[in-house]
């Protein structure tokens, strides 16, 4: 009998790829093109509100902080903690790598436990994100979607925004 298709690590495959393949091709439009943009590192604290969804059709909300310590124009280092209420009631927590691969454009994939409220096992999941930031002076409003892929369950897909603050 032939392998089954996991659509889950193909997207998990794909999003790395196309990550990198960004960040390949912004490094080599830098080395033509000198940015005159100032280059911002230091931390950035966020809080995260949304919708979350599963391909069952379950629905839920999302409330979350994280905190993000960007090492250069192009790479920052993540933290995340969230709860997902409604139909999931899941804790988790994740660190990761996020990667600019335009001035506004952060892309982040994580890895991170979760567990059902008041249950006492934990499941791993890889986590991507996508978002678009806003700033007005320190604060910033990012439009985001997370989505978590659960390679022992449902995966999850959140709509929502950051607000944030550059400390």
């Amino acid at each position: 009998m032939g392998a089954k298709f996991d659509h889950r690590k193909f997207l998990l495959v794909l999003m790395c790829y196309g990550i990198f393949y960004v960040s390949w091709g912004q490094e080599i439009a830098d080395e033509h093109h000198h940015d005159s943009h100032e280059v911002h590192t230091g931390s950035h604290l966020s809080a995260f509100v949304g919708y979350t969804v599963d391909y069952n059709s379950k629905t839920g909300y999302k409330i979350g902080l994280e905190y993000e310590y960007r090492l250069n124009k192009r790479w920052g280092l993540a933290t995340a903690i969230d709860f997902v209420g409604a139909d999931f009631e899941i804790i988790a927590l994740s660190v990761g790598g996020v990667l600019y691969p335009f001035d506004k454009f952060p892309l982040a994939l994580a890895l991170g436990i979760g567990a059902k409220h008041k249950s006492e096992k934990w499941h791993h999941y890889y986590r991507g994100v996508l978002a678009y930031d806003f700033h007005l002076g320190k604060v910033s409003l990012s439009p985001t979607i997370i989505h978590d892929f659960y390679p022992e369950s449902k995966d999850i897909t959140s709509y929502g925004v950051q607000i944030g603050i550059s400390l």
